[in-house]
This record gives C-alpha cells, sequence and structure tokens, in this order.
C-alpha cells in the first residue's frame, strides 16, 4: 500500500509509510520519489525499465496520497495506457477492476498481465467472460481468493470484465462492492470508455 500524506506547512506534506516512519517531503520531493518507486516496479514487475513522460505523470498522480483519486487518461493508441494500469495495480495492491468492451480485450494484452514478474508479491489476472465458461470451478476459486484479500494484502488480483458480464453475474459485482468497502479494491478502470457511452 502506498504513503498517506497529510499538509504539515505551506508547500510541505508529512509522509507516513506503511512501517509507521514518517518524514517531511516537498512535493517535488513527493512526486520524485513516487515516481522512482512505480519506475522501479515498472521494471521488476513489467519488464519494462523506463516510463514514457506520460506514464509517469499518470503513475504519479494515482500513487500520490495528496492528490484526488479520479483520474482520466485520454491518450493515444499505443501510448502505454495499459502499463499505466499494470504499474498501478501492482503499486497499491489489493483488486484492480478493469471494465472492459466484450471484445476489446486481446489475449495478448492478458497474457502481459499473466506473465508478471511476482517480485512485488503475487501478481494473477484473469478475464471473467472468458474464465467463466471455461471452468466455473476456477472462476469461483478466483473469487473466493478475491474475497479473502485484506487491506494489509501483498497480492495484486486483475479483474477484467465487461459491462454484460457484471450485469449478468451478482456474485461477481458483490464481490466487488465487499472488497470496495473493505478498501481492498483499490482501482476501477473503464477501458475504451468511448465504447460504453451511448449516443
Amino acid at each position: 500500500m502506498l504513503p498517506t500524506a497529510s499538509p504539515t506547512s505551506p508547500g510541505h506534506h508529512t509522509v507516513v509509510a506503511s512501517a509507521g516512519v514518517s518524514a517531511n517531503i516537498s512535493p517535488l520531493a513527493l512526486r520524485d520519489l513516487l515516481l522512482k518507486l512505480n519506475t522501479a516496479c515498472s521494471g521488476a514487475v513489467w519488464r519494462e525499465p523506463s516510463l514514457r513522460p506520460n506514464q509517469g505523470k499518470a503513475l504519479v498522480h494515482i500513487s500520490d496520497p495528496s492528490k484526488p483519486r479520479a483520474l482520466l487518461i485520454v491518450d493515444q493508441t499505443g501510448s502505454g495506457k495499459t502499463h499505466i494500469t499494470g504499474v498501478a495495480g501492482v503499486v497499491e495492491k489489493g483488486i484492480t477492476f478493469i471494465l472492459i468492451n466484450l471484445h476489446s480485450l486481446s489475449a495478448d494484452q492478458l497474457a502481459k498481465f499473466v506473465e508478471a514478474n511476482q517480485a512485488y508479491g503475487t501478481v494473477e489476472a484473469h478475464n471473467a467472460d472468458e474464465l467463466y465458461p471455461k471452468s466455473r470451478q476456477l472462476y469461483h476459486k478466483a473469487l473466493r481468493r478475491a474475497r479473502g484479500l485484506s487491506v494489509r494484502t501483498t497480492s495484486t488480483m486483475f479483474f477484467f470484465a465487461s459491462p454484460q458480464f457484471v450485469c449478468n453475474h451478482p456474485e461477481f459485482a458483490q464481490m466487488l462492492v465487499l472488497q470496495a468497502e473493505a478498501r481492498v479494491l483499490r482501482l476501477v478502470v473503464l477501458d475504451e470508455v468511448h465504447l460504453h457511452v451511448q449516443q
């Protein structure tokens, strides 16, 4: 889990890490620290040793405890938006839910999540739309694991699902709601949002 920050003096924050250590840090120093943390995760888990400027900016915003938790990323195809989701999910730990168009997730995208290095804890990914019809036993096992995660987890679970799947599987939606209330659902990502909006 990321550090928490609170204002202490104009332009400075007290950062309390999970170990209970606190430090007074300037916004610039905090930004640099968060960029290094996210870049290290990118290299260790996703084998991408550097971040593009747009990725670094977005990841610093997502992981900065003094910033609003909502962020809209609009960028061209191939700019690394999916990589931002992967890095942020692993840094945050817990559950990352990615709402996808039924046909927009390619097999190679999911494979990147499945093949993540376990350097920052257990990382697993599931496409609920595909897992449920293939093996209901594995689907329910993944849901049980997700329900079993606590706020202090060192594991990351990425769940991809279409709006149709969420609407037709109340057990899946219930898991998301319960884990959001428990603060284990850390990120909700709307991928290809223009495909979900009706004109």
